[in-house]
């Protein structure tokens, strides 16, 4: 009996290791740009201890900081197209974190910052952002230039189903956010970390739901009801 239960405590684990690592798959993906007078503005704090500098968001018309231009994925109709939304609190950068390689300088972004999306009928999605790795390299920059699952904690209570398509699938696996920005000249991290200076510039970027890979979920059950066989095959001949 102790044999048979290891035997099923042991497929279970493999196969919530397997299902874990499992690839994921896009699921709703939301592209976004900023709306007009909006931006994305670096205000250097200077390059001691815990210094370097604050990202922000200023809004632009209306009071919203981006728009959904193109809706992946969605639902009938992608109602969620042409939505706007904002982003909330800064960013930070920290200067002694800058770690440069070659035309690359990278550096954590601290901070959670909470997006909201409007629907258009008084309800708001909202949801975190954690920053993940900022890059830049030569005028370009990336918000997450890794690609880490760094969306989370989606609410939303209204009838919008792209909002709703979003959320549970966010809060079911995970999501993506990606900001990418450029300016005219050339810069780098350790540049906007100057104390005093600010610069800034019009972005754009994707929010993304994952959604794990069917192929992927059915290769780890297959491997959990594999053990699961193995072990009465081997107590049916003892």
């Amino acid at each position: 009996m102790k044999a048979r239960l290891a035997i099923f405590a042991l497929a279970a684990a493999c196969g919530m290791c397997l299902a874990n690592t499992a690839h994921a798959a896009t699921g709703i993906s939301f592209d976004i740009a900023n709306v007009v007078g909006a931006k994305i503005l670096f205000t250097g704090t200077g390059s001691g201890p815990g210094q370097g500098a604050d990202i922000t968001f200023p809004n632009g018309v209306g009071g919203y900081d981006f728009q959904i231009t193109n809706v992946a994925n969605g639902t009938a109709g992608t109602p969620a197209l042409g939505l706007s939304g904002n982003m909330g609190q800064p960013y930070q950068i920290v200067c002694s974190e800058i770690v440069t390689t070659g035309a690359n300088q990278d550096a954590t972004l601290h901070g959670n910052n909470p997006f909201t999306i409007n629907d258009g009928a008084g309800n708001l999605l909202t949801g975190d952002f954690a920053g993940g790795t900022i890059r830049s390299t030569g005028t370009g920059g990336v918000i997450n230039v890794d690609g880490t699952l760094n969306l989370s904690t989606v609410t939303y209570a209204g009838a919008n189903t792209d909002l709703i398509a979003f959320r549970d699938q966010v809060n079911s696996s995970g999501g993506i956010g990606v900001l990418t920005f450029q300016f005219t000249s050339a810069f780098n991290l350790t540049s906007l970390c100057a104390a005093g200076t600010t610069r800034s510039t019009s972005y754009s970027g994707s929010l993304s739901a994952v959604t794990p890979e069917p192929s992927s979920m059915a290769i780890a059950g297959l491997g959990a009801l594999g053990l699961i066989g193995y072990g009465i095959r081997r107590r049916r001949g003892a």
